[in-house]
């Protein structure tokens, strides 16, 4: 004869709060690789500015406040409401929790316009207020839908496995990238400050940053990158990806070829440094 000390045990349900924890680290992640692209287009465009320190500047600068007021006052945040007493640290996880919503319930909808919204908020001249230079070319990278494709993958995990391509889309076939050469820099160059750069990457893992950063390395030290791509199976489908930069290699597979390449320029980041 049963009791009610034998009920069978009832199953666990995820805790608000534990979904909200969930929420703000997709959205600091999903921020994280925003900020880097970003980054990675100042540094492409010649400006002679430290990777790190302008990635940190930009961080610290970036007007959380005034950006999650204005997405609330569009009726965009279905968040908590800031009071009067708010510090303005308080507003980043806030931020951060409203991304990460977006991210696992909308499923890219409306986030082109989130990230032109974003773009308003990163002050590239914290002095003058005016982030003129970023808008231009955040706007040109929602436009060719790169990365608000990357945002459109809702996972049971916290981990980014949908390659994105921050620049130009990934070629079909075996790919070489010849070194070209990089403007002068008068601060600290990038390779010195590796380590630090990778922990901002792994901290985001968005592995489609890893190619990014290894070809802006290859154009740092003037060293070639080439990746060479393998179908090891049909059905289901399998890649296998090779990349070679100096003597470093980095291997990975994937179901498609552009994730096998990411996953090998994450490899061979990973043994840098």
């Amino acid at each position: 004869m049963s009791t009610d000390s034998q009920k069978p045990e009832s199953r666990q349900v995820p805790t608000k709060a534990k979904g909200c924890e969930f929420d703000s680290l997709l959205g600091r992640n999903a921020f994280k690789y925003f900020l880097t692209d970003i980054v990675c287009d100042i540094c492409k465009n010649g400006t002679t500015v430290n990777f790190i320190d302008t990635f940190d500047a930009l961080y610290e600068s970036f007007d959380y406040e005034k950006c999650y007021k204005h997405l609330l006052s569009t009726g965009g945040v279905c968040g908590l409401i800031p009071t009067a007493q708010m510090h303005q640290s308080n507003y980043r996880p806030m931020l951060f929790t409203y991304l990460g919503s977006i991210r696992r319930q909308e499923r890219g909808r409306g986030l082109k316009e989130l990230l032109v919204t974003l773009a308003n908020y990163v002050m590239d001249d914290p002095e003058q207020r005016e982030p003129k230079f970023i808008v231009d070319h955040s706007i040109r990278r929602c436009q060719a839908d790169e990365l608000a494709d990357s945002w459109t993958n809702t996972t049971s995990s916290p981990t980014f496995d949908r390659p994105v391509a921050a620049s130009s889309s990934t070629p079909a076939s075996t790919t070489t990238s010849p070194a070209t050469a990089s403007p002068a820099v008068t601060s600290t160059p990038l390779p010195v400050s590796l380590s630090k750069t990778r922990d901002h990457i792994n901290d985001a893992e968005d592995i489609a940053t890893y190619t990014t950063l290894l070809k802006e390395l290859g154009d740092e030290d003037s060293e070639l990158v080439t990746y060479k791509e393998e179908r090891l199976r049909f059905e289901p489908p399998l890649w296998k990806c090779t990349v070679n930069f100096g003597e470093v290699q980095g291997v990975g597979e994937g179901p498609k070829k552009r994730t096998a390449k990411h996953k090998a320029s994450k490899a061979a980041w990973l043994q840098l440094g």
